[in-house]
């Protein structure tokens, strides 16, 4: 289960996201950097994890399928906000 963060550095989508920590939500221009980092080292895993759970905005999904179909997974199942990947 991968719950990393995804908020995109410029999106500010609540007066409450401001008290959070901002390594704990922002990740990139595009809020996807640590999900690519992420793909990577699962890429150079001996035995990887047969299901993979993540969670993103929904503008994101597609980058995000993207990034897991060069891992060597295929989307699942997907919600407005979890995604379910599988080897």
């Amino acid at each position: 289960i991968a719950n990393l963060p995804y908020v995109p550095n410029d999106l500010v989508t609540s007066p409450e996201i401001e008290t959070e920590p901002a390594i704990a939500l922002f990740s990139g221009k595009d809020g996807l950097d640590h999900y690519r980092k992420f793909w990577q080292q699962i890429s150079s895993l001996k035995t990887k994890p047969k299901y993979i759970l993540t969670e993103s905005l929904e503008t994101q999904h597609k980058d995000l399928e993207n990034m897991a179909i060069k891992a060597g997974y295929k989307l699942e199942k997907t919600d407005i906000l979890v995604q379910l990947f599988r080897i």
